[in-house]
């Protein structure tokens, strides 16, 4: 199955469904892009479809304490 994808307007390719999910993983794809397959009578946002659920990327841990011991000053 090849997915289409977009976001902000702008192509970002086609991909397959493992590509997908490797980039949803890794961050470099957003539950929020938008996706599209043959057969399809619209775009939906990544998170809608059900074979990718729970593929998005950990959520970022910027507000998350340091401990003084690994601060590096």
């Amino acid at each position: 199955m090849e997915l289409h994808l977009a976001r902000d307007g702008s192509a970002l390719g086609v991909f397959s469904a493992q590509e997908v999910r490797e980039g949803l993983a890794a961050g470099r794809y957003r539950p929020s892009d938008l996706a599209w397959r043959a057969g399809m009578a619209a775009w939906a946002p990544l998170a809608e479809w059900p074979e990718f659920a729970g593929a998005g990327a950990p959520p970022f841990l910027a507000d998350a304490p340091v401990p003084a011991s690994q601060i590096p000053w």
